[in-house]
């Protein structure tokens, strides 16, 4: 099993999810996705054929990382007694283990039909970007597009730990799965390496989801 991305502060047991039938809110499905994250401006790089592309056929979502980084997969128990998982996969760049990918499939309601279900896009950018005592965090930008919520945004979560940034993209089949995709990395890496921001910027754009009919 992939352990979990460094600072997202992500908990295996966390219970927070939107399991079909159920009534929890919508503060409690984006609560469960971004358990399961941790998650634009400049133009995407020209990888070429130095790349590899994960596909979900359940979802038909897909998208591109270096073909360098390595993968592993995880499944998160959201109740146990229904059955129901939520699938984690996570690219890892093999050089340093703070810049990688990671895409988080939730179950949501027979309701939920569009990613406005969750709200509008300042309210989950407010939701996803966390404050409190010890935290530094900022929502740098955010954008919507094609039925999709993007954001980019810096957490600090604890003193002792750097700052991230990350960038995220919120997608949904809809009555069936909240769909997530996050890019990160150390915010001083992404400041030193210019071509990093490119990379990471490229896995969100890469994105896609054409859910299967």
């Amino acid at each position: 099993l992939c352990q979990a991305p460094p600072g997202t502060g992500l908990r295996m047991s966390s219970g927070l999810t939107p399991l079909k039938g159920s009534a929890l809110s919508r503060r409690q499905a984006l609560a469960s996705s971004m358990a399961s994250l941790a998650a634009l401006s400049c133009p995407p790089v020209a990888w070429g054929a130095d790349v590899q592309s994960y596909t979900d056929k359940a979802t038909g979502s897909e998208f591109q990382v270096p073909s360098s980084w390595t993968r592993s997969d995880s499944s998160l128990a959201t109740d146990p007694g229904m059955g129901l998982d939520r699938k984690l996969v996570l690219f890892v760049d093999p050089d340093d283990q703070d810049t990688n990918a990671f895409i988080a499939f939730t179950p949501v309601r027979g309701d939920y039909t569009a990613i406005s279900s969750f709200g509008t896009l300042e309210t989950v950018g407010r939701f996803i970007v966390p404050q409190g005592p010890g935290i530094e965090s900022a929502l740098l930008s955010s954008k919507v597009g094609a039925g999709k919520y993007y954001f980019d945004y810096q957490i600090k979560p604890d003193p002792n730990e750097p700052m991230r940034r990350l960038k995220t993209v919120f997608a949904l089949v809809p009555g069936d799965t909240l769909v997530t995709l996050t890019s990160q990395t150390t915010q001083a890496r992404y400041d030193q390496e210019s071509r990093l921001e490119g990379v990471l910027q490229s896995v969100i754009e890469s994105f896609s989801l054409k859910p299967p009919v």
